[in-house]
């Protein structure tokens, strides 16, 4: 912040463009580190959901294989 004196009182008149640059840039880099950071946990969060969805639909009620898993018992075969 600049100073103008005026007399024997100095006043504060405002930011200066290398301050308010200073500031744009600081700004910057955080946002795009936060960014970074944001893109992986949606990343790591869709992965997850993913495995979930996957044992879900292979491991169905006890424990036997459902969906597009065949599962025979013998001479018969449990596909739908």
């Amino acid at each position: 912040m600049y100073q103008v004196k005026r007399g024997n009182k100095m006043t504060r008149k405002g930011f200066t463009l290398l301050e308010l640059i200073v500031v744009i840039i600081i700004l910057g880099i955080l946002a795009s580190l936060g960014f970074s950071q944001y893109i992986k946990m949606v990343e790591k969060g869709r992965s997850a959901e993913a495995r979930n969805d996957f044992r879900a639909d292979t491991h169905g009620a006890g424990g036997i294989p459902t969906g597009i898993w065949c599962v025979c018992y013998g001479d018969q075969q449990s596909c739908s």
